[in-house]
């Protein structure tokens, strides 16, 4: 079968047989090579309408032979008379009826060379070409519709199914779609688009992009994008592909063992990490189970493996019924609570804090310090009527003595300063009374020490002292603060503030000291001093 070139969308055919109607004829002569023709009379559809174009004709010479010619559309004028841009020499195989491919098969004709519509082989050839052959594999277009018009194309296969697969062009959304047949599972359409290749500028030119579905091949990026939430999509790692969040489902990363261990939230590309199931654990025998998750056992329980040596001796001295008095006085290891628990009451410690010392106030003015409740804890309040003045809580040592400070002393309170400047005072043990405790103070002592305001954590062992920077830059003695100090059991002095280590004494530590004060503030100056300690505490070993 040959094959058809090109395909005209409309071919009229020409009709004048009618009672009374003269046979069109050329009105003057032409050449082989003539393109425009004047005529008798117009040619006419089967309405009797004049044709203006997209018919073929047959003009016969004084010979007998008929020539084909094609008038193209919009090829005749109004009164159908004049015919130009005519097409002669239309190979009658029908590869291409509106094409000069033959210019023998072109004469000249003579003034009133008959014209009449010509029904030819050509005809149906190319409608059998078109139909059957392999269409347009000889030329470098096939043109399906009349290209003007905004229409839908299709083209559908005949085959045995109630709804036919069809390829066609849907002209509403502007993009080439398959239709699914019956055989496909389920009937419905496709765009025929999931690999279309474009550039970034092409895809945002794109028009009637759908709000999701549509997939494509960006070639500037090097990645398959598709339409999503009414937004393009990069399945890429580190794409646009949203990180998953409380809110927003997206992507997320497994998290190494080694993250899970610095308490990493995100990974590589910012998504956020989640422990994969290797790195959860039910039971543990300890090794190579590090900075991996615990589950709870099929009994909804913490595994034994999970518990320290200790938590397991608990269980194991509880176990899981009530237990006596008798049993709970033995402990795991055979000794007895009962007799490793000290009974004496308070009052037969060895020493003890003083609340209430107004007869301890000293003065050279004058004008007593003044020491006053306050809720739970104290107000301790000179005057600046002169110097010498003081106000404190005091320790009574009894029989500990000079011992004191080789007793695991501590002392915690809550305390602030009412003003920022000309305050001197002290927190923690000293030696009271009204010394002058600025930064220089070398009687044995272990406190913090405040000198015109400056603070900071000092020991010293009778003769030297040794002590912090200035502390209250960042701890302002008129704000609340934990003040904290420990000896370690080493003979060294930890000092806290805030629970924040900020000082750790090295050396000339006291050893011995006379009457100990814990709280003090003194009139070193004209100047009123207040020191609030809203609760404290000290501890030592008996």
């Amino acid at each position: 079968m040959a094959d058809a070139t090109f395909f005209p969308s409309v071919i009229n055919y020409a009709q004048w047989s009618r009672p009374g109607a003269e046979n069109p004829r050329l009105s003057a002569p032409i050449s082989s090579s003539a393109t425009t023709i004047t005529v008798t009379n117009a040619l006419k559809d089967e309405s009797g309408t004049v044709i203006t174009g997209s018919f073929l004709m047959g003009c016969k010479d004084t010979n007998g032979y008929t020539e084909s010619i094609w008038v193209p559309a919009g090829g005749a004028s109004a009164d159908g008379l004049t015919l130009t841009g005519v097409t002669r020499g239309v190979d009658l195989s029908g590869l291409d009826i509106t094409a000069a491919n033959d210019s023998t098969l072109a004469v000249a004709h003579n003034q009133d060379d008959p014209i009449f519509c010509q029904i030819s082989g050509a005809n149906f050839q190319l409608m059998a070409s078109a139909l059957q052959g392999s269409i347009g594999s000889g030329g470098a277009t096939w043109l399906v519709g009349d290209n003007a018009t905004a229409q839908d194309i299709n083209f559908t296969a005949a085959i045995d199914q109630t709804t036919n697969p069809k390829f066609n062009w849907d002209d509403s959304v502007k993009r080439w779609k398959l239709g699914r047949g019956d055989d496909e599972g389920a009937a419905g359409e496709s765009e025929l688009s999931g690999f279309m290749q474009l550039t970034t500028t092409e895809r945002d030119a794109l028009t009637s992009v759908p709000t999701g579905g549509l997939a494509i091949y960006n070639t500037t990026v090097s990645q398959t994008q598709w339409r999503e939430g009414g937004a393009w999509v990069t399945n890429a790692a580190g794409g646009t592909v949203a990180d998953a969040s409380e809110t927003v489902a997206g992507k997320v990363e497994l998290a190494t063992n080694a993250e899970m261990g610095a308490g990493t939230s995100t990974g590589s590309t910012g998504a956020r990490l989640l422990p994969p199931n290797d790195q959860l654990v039910k039971t543990s025998s300890g090794a190579g189970d590090e900075n991996k998750i615990l589950v709870l056992n099929a009994s909804g329980q913490i595994a034994t493996g999970f518990n320290s040596a200790n938590l397991q001796e608990a269980d194991t001295f509880f176990g899981a019924t009530d237990i006596t008095g008798a049993q709970a006085e033995t402990l795991t290891d055979g000794s007895s609570a009962n007799a490793l628990h000290n009974h004496d009451g308070p009052e037969q410690l060895n020493a003890s804090v003083k609340m209430t010392i107004w007869d301890n106030y000293q003065n050279t003015d004058g004008n007593a310090g003044t020491f006053t409740q306050l809720g739970g804890g104290i107000t301790m309040d000179t005057d600046a009527t002169g110097s010498g003045e003081y106000a404190q809580v005091e320790i009574d040592i009894n029989s500990v003595g000079g011992a004191f400070y080789a007793n695991s002393p501590a002392f915690f309170a809550y305390a602030d300063f009412a003003a920022t400047t000309a305050q001197d005072g002290q927190l923690g043990f000293g030696p009271g009374g009204n010394s002058n405790h600025n930064n220089t103070l070398t009687t044995a002592h272990a406190a913090f020490l405040i000198a015109d305001a400056e603070l900071v954590a000092s020991v010293a062992d009778g003769a030297t002292q040794q002590k912090s920077a200035a502390l209250e830059g960042t701890y302002p003695i008129t704000t609340v603060h934990s003040y904290h100090i420990a000896e370690n059991g080493g003979g060294n002095y930890l000092f806290y503030i805030d629970g924040v280590l900020v000082h750790t004494s090295s050396a000339n530590e006291p050893s011995s000291g006379g009457t100990l004060s814990v709280c003090n503030i003194v009139a070193s100056g004209a100047a009123a001093k207040t020191l609030r300690v809203f609760s404290h505490c000290v501890s030592f070993t008996k």
